[in-house]
C-alpha cells in the first residue's frame, strides 16, 4: 500500500464524512489493509492529517503549473481548456479541504495559496485575451468564484443544462463590449 493511497482515501474520507472520521483505523478498514501499513508511512494521526493538506495543495499547483505550460498560446482556447478542465474535474477533495480550512490553520494558508495562483492563473488569461487589469481581475473572479460556488451549493443541473451554461459563461466572459 502506497502512501498516496492512503492520502488519497483521507481526503475522500474527509470529503464524504468530515475531519473527524479520518482515522487510522477506518482508513485501513476502508483500504483493506492492516493499520501496520499506515505506520509504514506515517507515525501518526496528525503527520497524515498534514500530508493530506500538503498533498493536495501540491496536485493543485501542479494542475496549475501544466496549464501554464501548456502547449496552446491562443488565449482563447486556452480559456476553452481551462473551462473544459473545471467542467470535467471532480472537486470533492477540494471541498472537503475547504470546509476543514474553517477550522484549521494549515489547511486555510493552503486553500488561500492555492487560491491565489489559481486566481493569478485565470487573470493572466484574461489579460492575453486584451482586458486590462481590472476587467482581467473581475473575470477571473467571476469565473473562479462561480466554479467554487457551483461545486460547493446543492443544486445539481442536468449535465445538458451544465454544458449548456459552460458554453454560456464562455461566449459572456470573453465578449469585450458590455
Amino acid at each position: 500500500m502506497d502512501r498516496d493511497r492512503w492520502l488519497r482515501e483521507g481526503l475522500n474520507t474527509l470529503y464524504e464524512s468530515g475531519i473527524g472520521r479520518v482515522k487510522i483505523e477506518g482508513l485501513a478498514r476502508r483500504l483493506r489493509v492492516t493499520k501496520g501499513s499506515f505506520y509504514w508511512h506515517f507515525k501518526k494521526r496528525e503527520d497524515l492529517l498534514r500530508a493530506m493538506i500538503d498533498f493536495w495543495k501540491d496536485a493543485q499547483l501542479g494542475l496549475i503549473k501544466e496549464m501554464e505550460n501548456s502547449r496552446i498560446t491562443d488565449p482563447k482556447l486556452r480559456l476553452e481548456e481551462l473551462m473544459a478542465f473545471i467542467h470535467s474535474k471532480d472537486s470533492s477533495h477540494d471541498i472537503g479541504v475547504r470546509a476543514w480550512a474553517r477550522t484549521n490553520p494549515h489547511a486555510a494558508t493552503a486553500v488561500r495559496d492555492v487560491d491565489r495562483k489559481r486566481m493569478a492563473y485565470v487573470e493572466s488569461v484574461f489579460s492575453k485575451l486584451g482586458f486590462d487589469a481590472f476587467e482581467s481581475q473581475l473575470r477571473a473572479r467571476t469565473l473562479y468564484f462561480y466554479q467554487v460556488g457551483e461545486h460547493t451549493s446543492s443544486i445539481r443541473d442536468s449535465a445538458k443544462l451544465r454544458d449548456k451554461l459552460a458554453r454560456s459563461r464562455f461566449d459572456w466572459l470573453v465578449k469585450k463590449d458590455r
